[in-house]
């Protein structure tokens, strides 16, 4: 009788502990699903090169930049991918269970920018596009939204999301953190100057493995080497970054 009581109360602390590990952090990995990703219109959030994150402009030229397939005849002939910044390319597209096929051939003019930082951006994102064909791709549900991770063979990334990127959005993106990927110090750009009451690390799974009072820097070099969360809660607001441990 006493063990079968052990056993329930064990059962019932292994199923609290799974419970306070979801709740506590709901931004995970979910299998990634090629009907998802076409059936998704996204929209660009950031792109991260050489390290630096880099978020697109908002303006009375470029509200927003999204990427959506035209699937056609799928019986017939593949998907097509298509995105626009100032140029817009028009790709034979592919999606498996863990890659992206995009065959970025030269981008056609699509507005006459007249701005210079959609210019810039414009480059630097058919750049990024250009850089491989086949793009690793991740899947990340944070709350209610879906985000879309790209990776290129140099570790640059262009994340998209299911919602338009607005400026509230970008307000929030008041922390960098470099260098990424990182072996041992993560260090953190303040660059708002907000008053930080927490800074938490997560592994895919959502468990936290690292909580720590520095508002500045973060070392990581006792963790395995992946893909992890850095939660940064500021004024009731998370801010949620990806790092990878080499």
């Amino acid at each position: 009788m006493k063990k079968q009581i052990l056993q329930g109360r064990r059962m019932c602390f292994f199923f609290f502990l799974i419970s306070v590990l979801f709740i506590s952090y709901n931004a995970h990995a979910v299998q990634n699903d090629p009907n998802v990703v076409l059936d998704t219109e996204w929209f660009l959030h950031s792109l991260t090169i050489d390290g630096e994150e880099i978020i697109p402009p908002i303006n009375e030229e470029v509200q927003f930049i999204n990427l959506f397939f035209d699937q056609g005849n799928p019986e017939e002939e593949p998907p097509f991918l298509i995105t626009s910044v100032c140029n817009e390319i028009i790709s034979t597209s592919g999606v498996s269970s863990d890659e992206l096929l995009i065959i970025a051939e030269s981008p056609s003019p699509l507005i006459d920018c007249q701005l210079q930082e959609n210019i810039d951006f414009d480059a630097l994102y058919f750049d990024f596009l250009a850089t491989t064909t086949l793009f690793p791709y991740e899947l990340i549900e944070t709350g209610n939204t879906l985000q879309l991770i790209l990776t290129a063979p140099n570790g640059d990334q262009a994340i998209y999301g299911n919602e338009v990127l607005d400026v509230e959005d970008i307000n929030r993106t008041s922390f960098q953190l470099y260098p990424n990927p990182v072996q041992d110090e993560l260090f953190i750009h303040n660059l708002n100057n907000l008053v930080v009451d927490k800074v938490s690390v997560y592994d895919v799974l959502g468990k936290e493995v690292l909580q720590v009072s520095s508002q500045e820097r973060i070392n990581m070099s006792t963790l395995s080497t992946g893909f992890y969360f850095v939660v940064i809660t500021s004024n009731q607001t998370k801010t949620i970054k990806k790092v990878f441990v080499q």
